[in-house]
């Protein structure tokens, strides 16, 4: 019942590519994720994580590099 619960969590990719949660965190998944020690606010930090993950899996080779080299850049 649990893992049902939680398997409710689920990214869902908008029309310009970046992933978002499909649904608020309920009440009953903050209660299971909180006996883990675990927040809304840890689910949306992964939720970002993983849409980034996502989308550079996706991303042509050449492209990654370009974006890494960016991110590097001091201003």
């Amino acid at each position: 019942m649990l893992t049902k619960e939680l398997e409710k969590i689920e990214l869902i990719r908008q029309p310009n590519g970046n992933y978002k949660l499909d649904h608020a965190v309920t009440a009953t998944q903050k209660v299971i994720l909180g006996a883990f020690g675990l927040d809304e606010k840890w689910i949306k930090a992964q939720a970002r994580q993983i849409g980034k993950d996502i989308q550079n899996a996706a991303m042509p080779e050449e492209q990654k590099d370009d974006d890494e080299d960016a991110e590097n850049e001091e201003y």
